[in-house]
């Protein structure tokens, strides 16, 4: 196995990774979020930036 197709697995599977969260947060949780009053939107959307930010500072 060459460096080549280490660093390809390792990009694949960052951006399997990414896309699989955002999609998961756009399709599941932000559904839910929308029905939320506005000072309880702003409080978790806040929340997820943090989370998200911390997790998927590189991506």
């Amino acid at each position: 196995m060459t460096l080549v197709d280490v660093l390809g697995g390792f990009t694949l599977l960052v951006t399997g990774f990414v896309s699989c969260a955002e999609f998961g947060s756009y399709a599941l949780v932000h559904p839910v979020l929308r029905r939320l009053p506005p000072t309880h939107h702003i409080s978790v959307e806040q929340g997820l930036l943090r989370t998200f930010g911390r997790v998927m500072r590189w991506a």
